[in-house]
């Protein structure tokens, strides 16, 4: 059978390793896979999101191919930015009974993205004051680190939704003076 490779066990059992040939070594597809970057991706209509994607804090060649990977390249897919936060992960859910309220982390998101979108938060830290404002302001209210970072994320994947919308870079001041007034 083509494609099978029939391994003897010590036991006279059989493994079948159902690889098809054409397939790469996994080893190729990993380093393949670290080296795919914003760089190798060609400049046409369908990746025209690669400047404004690159003008976030936080979000570089590698970081930034991987956000919009996840995201998607079309303009349409997302309604709001609520849908992109949404879609994300980093929105809270809110549910109230009665008098009581709870706000909660949601559970259910793509954790490729929620992952990136946790690394750009971390990243942003360093690369904009705006941000590393947000964040001071989140811990001064007794809010945990990764609390603090996720939502920082959800305001990041809310700025690049209106980069996206808008089709103009980032600008730290217009968004830092956002992140320093909602932190206060």
């Amino acid at each position: 059978m083509a494609g099978i490779e029939v391994v003897s066990l010590p036991a006279g059992g059989r493994v079948h390793s159902r690889t098809p040939p054409h397939h790469p070594p996994p080893e190729r597809v990993a380093r393949n896979h670290r080296t795919a970057d914003l760089r190798t991706i060609p400049c046409n209509d369908a990746y025209r999101w690669k400047r404004l994607y690159t003008s976030l804090p936080g979000l570089g060649v590698v970081l930034g191919a991987r956000v919009l990977a996840e995201f998607g390249d079309d303009p349409k897919r997302y309604a709001d930015a609520k849908a992109r936060k949404n879609y994300a992960g980093t929105s809270p859910i809110t549910r109230a009974s009665g008098t009581k309220t709870a706000v909660l982390a949601r559970h259910l998101h793509n954790d490729r993205l929620a992952d990136a979108v946790h690394q750009w938060a971390l990243g942003a830290l360093r690369g904009s004051p705006g941000a590393r404002a947000y964040y001071d302001a989140m811990r001064a209210r007794k809010i945990g680190h990764h609390a603090a970072l996720r939502q920082l994320g959800n305001r990041l994947v809310g700025i690049l939704h209106g980069c996206l919308k808008t089709r103009t870079a980032y600008d730290e001041n217009t968004a830092g003076a956002h992140l320093n007034t909602a932190a206060a």
